[in-house]
């Protein structure tokens, strides 16, 4: 089965010219053959990394020209965006996630929910978490990302939905002041983590709840690997195995 994988990839790889083409060819590619036993044989070959570089470069290209491109038609009346569709898309990936941690985190007081200062890292040009987030939570949300473009497209996006309770700071995340934070949402595709992490307790008085998306088996050659840390840490929550999102959501005090 590895062969046939790896086969199939290399094929896609150095055969398909067409940019789009080739990237979604290689993410449907990954979502057929995701499971555990692949994964694992994946892990012991020798030129996986070679592959991976040339697959996570060319989806991190293919995810920022996607979302810019979708939140433009967005802001040109295109496309109709509303938190349930958002929702759908992700199979309640974020709803579920942020259900979780109100509930299981300490925001809810008897009947009353406490509203977390939460910081959104690697928010990019659609702030998909930080929109879920806001509808939930009263609080001022900050969405953190170094492109500038982002996190412009993102402010207009952010107006014309209509949402007041989010801010956006352009800055890189392993410079970060994370003090005074309640929660930090790590996203999939914000990198290195452990650098991440380690600005956060460098930089917060006291621990504070941080919810880590991981890639789920295959899902690391679209993202970049990361370890998971050796502190207890519980799933929130878990997308499909074959879906495009491939990410889990793991809770550790940081």
């Amino acid at each position: 089965m590895l062969n046939e994988f790896i086969d199939k990839i290399n094929f896609i790889l150095y055969n398909e010219s067409n940019f789009e083409k080739k990237t979604l060819s290689l993410i449907d590619c990954i979502r057929s053959f995701n499971n555990e036993n692949i994964y694992l044989q994946w892990c012991n070959y020798p030129d996986r990394f070679l592959i991976q570089e040339k697959i996570s470069k060319l989806f991190k290209n293919f995810m920022s020209v996607s979302e810019y491109n979708f939140a433009k038609l967005i802001l040109k009346n295109h496309v109709n965006v509303n938190l349930q569709i958002i929702s759908d898309f992700f199979d309640g990936f974020l709803i579920k996630e942020y259900k979780y941690i109100r509930n299981e985190c300490g925001i809810v007081n008897d009947t009353n929910i406490k509203a977390h200062y939460i910081v959104i890292v690697g928010s990019g040009s659609i702030p998909i978490s930080a929109i879920c987030y806001a509808a939930n939570n009263n609080k001022e949300i900050v969405c953190i990302d170094k492109n500038c473009i982002s996190l412009r497209i993102s402010k207009q996006l952010i107006n014309k939905i209509g949402i007041n309770n989010i801010r956006f700071e352009e800055c890189d995340a392993v410079n970060m002041n994370y003090n005074g934070f309640d929660i930090a949402v790590i996203t999939a595709g914000s990198n290195p983590k452990d650098r991440i992490i380690a600005q956060i307790r460098k930089t917060t008085d006291t621990p504070i709840y941080g919810i880590i998306r991981k890639p789920i088996f295959l899902g690391e050659i679209l993202h970049e690997p990361c370890q998971i840390y050796k502190e207890p840490q519980t799933v929130i929550c878990k997308s499909s195995i074959d879906s495009y999102f491939m990410a889990q959501s793991h809770l550790i005090r940081l």
